[in-house]
Formats: structure tokens, C-alpha cells, sequence
């Protein structure tokens, strides 16, 4: 089911067509890479750090997967740790997003720090995020299969960020602190001291954390208890009116498939 590829916490609230569209991919999968020698078979599509999202970074956080460390490693040295998420540096953003052709999957110092080294595969898969999710390199259904993953990634981008956010509007955050937050995502032009940057300052810290300042881990866990006690009605509305057109636009998608 096409749902099987998505992070389980959303199965509370999502729509029922997404858990009841049947789906395989055989053609990509992350054991065997499909784009080799493209990329390097090592490295795979992993040589990318994606956002992860604060209720995501609670789940690996709380069932203590693997990734957790890595998780703990960044809290601790304030690695571009914020109460909306975690980031990549503005360095690797503003790297990656004016990359070459030959750049992805062949750049060893861009792999992901989630990357399981030691077995090839992701260390916080379970929890992972919506463009890790979404990417296929190929598809069974060929062009019109990755068409339909492109629409995945958009509602679920969405919902990430509409959740993220939500998280930090029931800690208390206000919007000032979400703009705060947003300025370190995604990024394509930076100072040449944000380049070179590897952690928040302290006051960057004050100024984003806040009244949270110190108490990152229970943060993220609670921001993760909150999005699993969703239901349907709720998740709708915090989604709103854009989100409910993406959902649309989906289901549209997928029954023009079918």
C-alpha cells in the first residue's frame, strides 16, 4: 500500500485512500541502488542531510533508534538544532543547492550524518523525512509513478511543516520564533560568515530557544506525543484550507492512475 512508504506516524491521520492505494516500487529500492554507477553504490541517493522535523526528531529521540545518537550528538553542540526542526549548516544548504549535475550521489563529504555506515542503509528510516520518503530515482509505473511521488511530496512537505509548526505554537512559541526558525531552511544565497558557520551562536541560541532553552530533548519529545494524539478532524485543521488542496490534488492524481 502506498502508505507503507511513509513514516507510520501518519497513519492516525491521514487520508484512508493513501492505506488503501494499492502501490509496490521494485525498480528503486535502498537496498540496491538503481542508479549505479550514476552514484556511487556506497553513497547512493544519501548524499544529501534533510530537515528533520521536531516531532520526528522526538520520535527517534523516544524510541531511541539509532539515529538517536547522532540526534544527541547535534543538541549537545547546537548544530543547527531549532524548536521548529534540525537543519543542515547554511554552508552544506547553499552547497547543495548550487550543486552540479555529477554532485549528488558521488560527493562523500555531503553523506548523509544519518547514514549507516556500517550496514548501508538510513539510521532514522522509521522516522524519516518527506523528501527522503517521496524521492525515486525510478519507478514502476515509470513517468507517470514519478509524477505521482512528486505530488506525495508535496502534501506531505507541507504537513511536515504545518505540524512542525503547530508543535511549536502548543509550546508557547510565537510567530517571531517561527520566522526565526525559517530563516535556516533552504537556503540559496548566505554572508560568507553563515557559510563558514558550524553551530548556532549563543545568542542565536537565546533568540531562537528561548523560554525551551536547555530542555531541547523533553522538547522534542513532547512535540512528538502531540502529533502521534492527533486525529483526523485535528489534522485537518491545522493544515487548513492549502493543505486540503493538496490532499485533493493527490487523490485526483491517484485516481486518474487507477
Amino acid at each position: 500500500m502506498l502508505n507503507d512508504f511513509l513514516p507510520a506516524i501518519y497513519n492516525n491521520f491521514f487520508p484512508d485512500f493513501i492505506s488503501q492505494t494499492e502501490w509496490t516500487e521494485k525498480k528503486a529500492t535502498c537496498h540496491d541502488c538503481a542508479n549505479f554507477p550514476k552514484y556511487k553504490k556506497d553513497l547512493k541517493c544519501c548524499t544529501y542531510e534533510p530537515f528533520v522535523a521536531n516531532y520526528l526528531a522526538g520520535e527517534i529521540l523516544e524510541n531511541k533508534s539509532l539515529g538517536a545518537k547522532v540526534i544527541l550528538s547535534k543538541i549537545s553542540n547546537y548544530n543547527f538544532v531549532l524548536p521548529l526542526g534540525i537543519v543542515p549548516s547554511i554552508g552544506f544548504q547553499m552547497k547543495f543547492n548550487h550543486r552540479k549535475s555529477n554532485d549528488f550521489g558521488n560527493k562523500r563529504e555531503w553523506l548523509c550524518p544519518y547514514y549507516n555506515t556500517d550496514n548501508n542503509n538510513c539510521s532514522i528510516w522509521q522516522s524519516r523525512s518527506s523528501i527522503c520518503s517521496t524521492y525515486f530515482c525510478k519507478s514502476d509505473k515509470g513517468r507517470q509513478g514519478l509524477g505521482l511521488w512528486k505530488k506525495v511530496e508535496e502534501f506531505l512537505t507541507y504537513s511536515e511543516t504545518a505540524l512542525a509548526e503547530e508543535c511549536m505554537v502548543q509550546m508557547g512559541y510565537s510567530p517571531k520564533h517561527m520566522d526565526r526558525c525559517l530563516d535556516f531552511i533552504n537556503r540559496y544565497e548566505a554572508t560568507e560568515a553563515e557559510k563558514k558557520q558550524k553551530k548556532l551562536t549563543r545568542k542565536q541560541v537565546d533568540e531562537i530557544w528561548d523560554h525551551q532553552q536547555q530542555n531541547e530533548v523533553q522538547f522534542y519529545k513532547r512535540c512528538y506525543r502531540f502529533v502521534k494524539s492527533l486525529n483526523r478532524s485535528e489534522f485537518l485543521e491545522i493544515i487548513g484550507l492549502i493543505g486540503l488542496n493538496l490532499e485533493n490534488e493527490l487523490w485526483q492524481k491517484i485516481k486518474k492512475m487507477n
